[in-house]
């Protein structure tokens, strides 16, 4: 019945307005990605376009808004949803360390001087950084639309970098 009268009110449940939330954050996280990898791998001098640290305390604010309306939610509601509350909160987690891994980008392009080459793993590299650029907003498409299908590709584009990038740290 709640369900109904939010629906007639316009009114999103605190597990959407979480889901909305998570959303942003990955939005955020696209956009401290790219200006993280420019950076390193493109910019002599390292400097950002962006305040990094500002963008990270907004995640980080996300963060605990998401897992205040998860748990509010599953506060007031049936065993039911205990399962996408979880879920959610598991997600808000990973979304909010991939906010810490640019940062560690970030501080990387400020200590090394000049642009960042691979060397002998640059095409490696080269190559994972660009499925994981073209990936990004279509994962935000992906939970935006929760498509299934493009979540699942994704997964198999993704476990490859994840491959190479563990191919690299055993040859180091």
């Amino acid at each position: 019945m709640l369900k109904e009268i939010q629906k007639l009110l316009g009114k999103k449940g605190l597990i959407e307005q979480a889901m909305d939330a998570c959303i942003e954050m990955l939005k955020e996280d696209w956009d401290m990605y790219k200006e993280s990898v420019h950076s390193l791998r493109e910019s002599e001098t390292g400097q950002l376009n962006i305040d990094i640290e500002s963008k990270d305390l907004k995640i980080n604010k996300f963060e605990r808004e998401v897992r205040k309306k998860v748990l509010t939610h599953l506060a007031v509601s049936d065993i039911s949803d205990l399962n996408i509350g979880l879920i959610l909160v598991s997600i808000v987690i990973d979304i909010e360390r991939i906010g810490d891994y640019t940062k560690n980008i970030v501080e990387m392009a400020q200590i090394h001087p000049g642009r960042l080459k691979g060397g002998h793993w640059e095409e490696v590299l080269a190559r994972n950084e660009k499925i994981v650029s073209e990936n990004f907003g279509n994962l935000i498409d992906a939970l935006e639309k929760s498509e299934t299908e493009l979540a699942k590709k994704l997964l198999d584009q993704l476990w490859r970098v994840k491959k190479d990038c563990d191919a690299c740290v055993n040859q180091l």
